[in-house]
């Protein structure tokens, strides 16, 4: 219920260097509280308008790149549990036609004998934060969640899946099927259908999407795997990491406008060991969070954070040299 519950994970990644932000997307759904008898339609409607916010949130920063320093290109999104839901809508509904009938203008309905309106919630996009930006992001991570409409994910959508549950949570989130009853913790029936990681494998393969996952199996912590409470939690932030780094290509731009290669080897360089390093090639150049090509001397140093990976390019042809810095 409030963006804090992310500023662990949200720190962790701020201090690696990247701009980390824990959005606030609307809550609530008509009725009482997460009892039965519950109006599932509401349910969706819910997830339909905190996945409108999370691609609000996303156009919103992509329009401020220049002053936050942001690669448009490399924007990610993570999400626990209902947040984890919603990653699923912002990477893969972007059709009108993917719109659920239950975001739609519906009927009235008495709920605990009172009338609510069920307006229509407009544009599978949202209608906050419209710009020459797109909400495409290149990657998502989620805990202690699954997939809602597995349905919407074709081959046109490249977002990359990294994905953490736990075997033993507490609401018997899915992860080895598609479960027709999801949050089945909630009600016994009646509530969206939710696919499991090992259940969208093949689709995965088939749209040739970058995957991994961990599946554990633990009762502490159970269903709080974002938390530093999980035994593995900084094991999950390394994952991460190596996730978000990997994904993220060198991509030569210059003059010529090569396309994109992927090292197929990386460097592990120390901040300190950085110059000695790099200097003797006076000839290279480096292409630094912005996507900037910059010469390699002493005063472009001061540009280099630690925990990024960097695109060292040579004067040659051949694919950009990736360096991780520590």
């Amino acid at each position: 219920g409030s963006p804090a519950l992310m500023d662990s994970v949200a720190t962790e990644f701020a201090r690696r260097g990247y701009l980390t932000a824990s959005i606030k997307y609307r809550l609530g759904f008509l009725g009482p509280t997460l009892t039965c008898p519950m109006d599932t339609i509401e349910l969706l409607r819910a997830w339909y308008r905190a996945t409108q916010d999370a691609k609000s949130a996303v156009r919103w920063f992509k329009q401020r790149h220049a002053q936050f320093g942001i690669d448009t290109n490399l924007v990610f999104a993570g999400g626990w549990s209902a947040g984890g839901y919603t990653l699923s809508g912002l990477a893969w509904m972007n059709d009108e036609s993917e719109k659920p009938w239950q975001a739609n203008q519906l009927n009235d309905t008495l709920i605990n004998n009172f009338l609510y309106e069920r307006p229509d919630l407009g544009s599978v996009h949202g209608i906050s934060n419209i710009n020459s930006h797109s909400s495409s992001i290149a990657g998502i991570f989620s805990f202690s969640s699954s997939f809602l409409f597995p349905e919407h994910q074709d081959e046109n959508e490249r977002t990359a899946i990294l994905y953490f549950n736990n075997k033993s949570d507490q609401y018997e989130i899915p992860w080895e099927d598609c479960n027709a009853d999801a949050w089945n913790y909630l009600c016994p029936n009646g509530l969206p259908k939710s696919c499991g990681i090992e259940a969208m494998l093949n689709q995965f393969e088939e749209f040739n999407i970058e995957h991994r996952y961990t599946l554990y199996e633990t009762n502490i912590c159970s269903h709080n795997l974002h938390e530093p409470c999980f035994p593995y939690f900084q094991e999950e932030i390394s994952k991460i990491t190596e996730f978000l780094n990997d994904i993220s290509l060198c991509e030569i731009v210059g003059e010529d406008k090569l396309s994109t290669f992927q090292s197929s080897k990386t460097y592990l360089i120390h901040l300190e060991e950085l110059e000695s390093f790099l200097l003797p090639y006076t000839n290279w150049t480096f292409i630094n969070t912005l996507g900037q090509n910059l010469t390699i001397n002493s005063a472009s140093f001061l540009d280099i954070s630690v925990g990024f990976y960097y695109c060292f390019l040579p004067d040659s042809k051949q694919a950009p040299i990736k360096v991780y810095i520590y």
